[in-house]
């Protein structure tokens, strides 16, 4: 998906370049740690707040983390086609419409949640496409269906938190090998 969130730790590795080789493995031990428990927090509070309709949207919603800090990558997405459209909306014209297996789903959608019949549901979903294609889905502001950017939000407070617990952890553990 198409969300990237940014933190500044220019002041953490200039602090971590004046450190000798040993000082500035904790560092990365610890940021990379506090990096991946913001990540944990990301991805919880976008699980709870991925709209269920079937349970393939939230079930696919991934974390995976790789490097080290300073360069160090957590990545929370969706391998889900519509997932970016959930997130973001759809400006008018931007949509082609749904393929073959997107209009199938949809028609099973309104079979389950409206109750028509699978060949009214499949005259729905048609209507539906076009309709997103025409119309587009709300893309000002955050969408109605956002679940990554909430998630963010929710977890901006307490990443605080991580990192100044993480730098707490960095001041004791070279306090321990005399240094400060």
């Amino acid at each position: 998906m198409g969300l990237d969130i940014h933190l500044d730790f220019s002041e953490v590795v200039t602090f971590m370049d004046s450190l000798d080789a040993q000082g500035a493995d904790i560092v990365r031990q610890e940021m990379g740690a506090a990096m991946d428990e913001i990540g944990e927090d990301i991805h919880a509070n976008a699980a709870l707040g991925v709209p269920v309709d079937t349970g393939a949207l939230k079930s696919s919603i991934t974390r995976t983390s790789s490097g080290t800090f300073p360069g160090k990558v957590v990545e929370i997405g969706t391998p889900q086609e519509y997932g970016t459209a959930v997130e973001f909306g759809v400006r008018p014209g931007a949509h082609p419409g749904l393929n073959k297996r997107g209009l199938a789903a949809v028609a099973l959608w309104f079979q389950r949640k409206r109750g028509l019949t699978a060949e009214d549901s499949q005259v729905a979903a048609v209507h539906f496409s076009a309709a997103i294609r025409k119309r587009g889905i709300p893309t000002t502001g955050r969408p109605p269906q956002s679940f990554l950017g909430p998630a963010v939000d929710k977890a901006e407070a307490r990443a605080d938190a991580a990192i100044g617990k993480a730098a707490d952890r960095v001041t004791k553990r070279l306090a321990n090998l005399g240094r400060r």
